[in-house]
């Protein structure tokens, strides 16, 4: 306890980790000696964050030591969060109209049917609208007119539904 009290004392100045749940999760290797790695944030002096990758042994044999190296990964994992936003975007531009921001009938078939598989009791209403005669609405007053008319039926359904619509 004493020596945990003063490594959290040291380490917490500069590292966002708690050293107690490092312990926890990594008893083992440091019960055989294996090595274990614990990423955290630090501050540096100027007060800019970086993220670290500690690589840790702790030795138990004829007293404790403990040897930790660490490695700037700052760069890497703000590249990974990059990568995983842009995904999201791409994800979310594929699954809905690029004009009105309307989910597309590809993605409405993959709501509903995640839904229906799990729900243990059916509490959902679904209603797929289907605008007649469409296509004479974009003939007779443009496609500017008839994405606004969707528009403008997307945005009654979710106020009639209290923004619960998936729409």
């Amino acid at each position: 306890e004493e020596y945990i009290a003063l490594i959290e004392k040291g380490w917490s100045k500069f590292v966002d980790v708690n050293i107690r749940q490092v312990i926890r999760d990594n008893h083992k290797q440091i019960r055989t000696g294996e090595p274990f790695e614990v990423l955290a944030k630090a501050k540096t002096k100027s007060g800019e964050e970086k993220w670290l990758l500690h690589r840790v042994v702790v030795r138990m044999n004829e007293g404790s030591s403990c040897y930790v190296s660490f490695m700037d990964v700052t760069d890497k994992i703000e590249k990974e969060r990059l990568r995983i936003r842009e995904e999201e975007a791409l994800r979310e531009q594929a699954a809905r109209d690029s004009f009105t921001k309307l989910y597309n009938r590809g993605t409405m078939e993959q709501l509903v049917e995640k839904s229906l598989n799990s729900a243990k009791q059916s509490q959902y209403a679904y209603i797929a609208l289907d605008v007649d005669n469409f296509k004479q609405i974009n003939d007779i007053y443009g496609h500017a007119m008839g994405d606004m008319l969707i528009l403008q039926l997307a945005k009654l359904l979710k106020q009639v539904f209290n923004q619960k619509a998936s729409v």
